[in-house]
């Protein structure tokens, strides 16, 4: 089973999103009792939003209650990225034995992602381990700005480097 249970109240509002949205859900879940998440299929997430936000507004009245919506994605790291919405993530890390390491610069940010009591952090591993079982535990690393700039730089920048820095003979013999 996927880890997806869903009762007549959730169909319920599911439905309603759905009209009000015209956004496809892909599960929807009461995170406590004043908050309600809903998952929306990939490229979905402006419709569910809204221009300015006002269909979000127009659900919480509807529904009385809080919402958060995640737009779905195939990769674990992107899917990550979006959990953590509103807060931009610098770069997400794979690490050995499904661990995943969140980077921020800011330390608010980094604060926001923990919550009292790490309860933020914990939810968000719960979401992501829904759709991503490999998912052992996430971390949140504060990096300095200068770092964070090597660590999002594009890959094209990663592959010019060593192509300048280092002759081809060091290549050849197998040294590093």
């Amino acid at each position: 089973m996927s880890g997806i249970i869903i009762n007549n109240n959730t169909l319920q509002t599911i439905k309603v999103f759905e009209d009000v949205t015209r956004a496809k859900v892909r599960d929807c879940f009461d995170d406590n009792e004043h908050l309600t998440t809903f998952v929306v299929d990939k490229g979905e997430l402006p419709k569910a939003i809204g221009k300015g936000a006002v269909t979000v507004a127009k659900l919480k009245k509807m529904l009385n209650k809080n919402l958060r919506v995640i737009e779905f994605n195939e990769s674990i790291v992107e899917f990550i990225k979006n959990v953590a919405k509103p807060i931009v993530l610098v770069n997400v890390v794979e690490l050995p034995d499904g661990i995943y390491v969140m980077q921020v610069t800011e330390h608010k940010d980094r604060g926001y992602l923990i919550g009292r009591n790490a309860s933020i952090l914990r939810n968000n591993e719960k979401i992501v381990q829904k759709y991503f079982p490999q998912l052992k535990e996430l971390k949140i690393e504060e990096i300095s700005p200068t770092a964070a700039i090597a660590t999002s730089a594009p890959s094209a920048n990663a592959a010019q480097a060593p192509a300048q820095s280092s002759p081809s003979s060091d290549d050849d013999d197998g040294s590093e």
